[in-house]
């Protein structure tokens, strides 16, 4: 069964959708495309995000979340150095009046407000791997959001993250110069993926 992301406002759904189904993007160890499907995590399944972006998705305290994981690296091994680009975000691109549309006056769950004023990288439907980077106060935040050359949405550490270690940002950080983040603390509000 299709999982579904629901958006609820005072426990009555305001926006949902299925989380999009994709083909990982990868190529098998024969060179042929993986045939691997992905939902969570979309652009890459387990195994190739473990093999070529070092992270893996796993149960955290706050539901799933992503950490850094090299199985040839020694057990607190650094897998990400400070400033090197972790993940893209990787959700769906919509412009303002989707994000109205699907969320009212509330704050995406999942969206990320990128450079250009009408555009925001939502993960609700398309649950790009960076969407999966839990909040972390300034004590546990090790990663940031910033965007790459091409403007990219993207998830790069701030200081050195070793082996097994959960992946955090501070969802409220940002500043004037554009950088994306997110503003999630709103009564009433609540979302679900089933």
């Amino acid at each position: 069964m299709p999982k579904r992301f629901k958006f609820l406002i005072n426990d009555e759904v305001q926006f949902s959708c299925f989380l999009q189904s994709v083909r990982c993007e990868a190529d098998s160890i024969s060179g042929d495309r993986c045939r691997n499907k992905t939902v969570i995590g979309t652009g890459l399944c387990w195994r190739h995000l473990l093999r070529e972006k070092k992270v893996r998705i796993k149960n955290s305290d706050y539901g799933l979340g992503l950490f850094a994981m090299d199985t040839t690296a020694e057990e607190n091994g650094i897998v990400f150095r400070a400033n090197q680009t972790i993940v893209k975000y990787n959700g769906e691109i919509i412009n303002r009046e989707q994000l109205q549309e699907r969320y009212g006056d509330y704050t995406a769950p999942y969206g990320a407000q990128m450079r250009e004023h009408n555009r925001i990288n939502d993960g609700a439907c398309r649950r790009g791997v960076g969407t999966l980077v839990n909040h972390g106060n300034a004590n546990r935040e090790n990663a940031k959001f910033s965007f790459s050359r091409n403007g990219d949405l993207q998830i790069k550490a701030t200081k050195n993250i070793r082996n097994g270690r959960e992946i955090f940002i501070n969802y409220n950080k940002g500043n004037q110069r554009g950088d994306a983040r997110y503003l999630f603390d709103e009564p009433g509000v609540r979302h679900t993926t089933k």
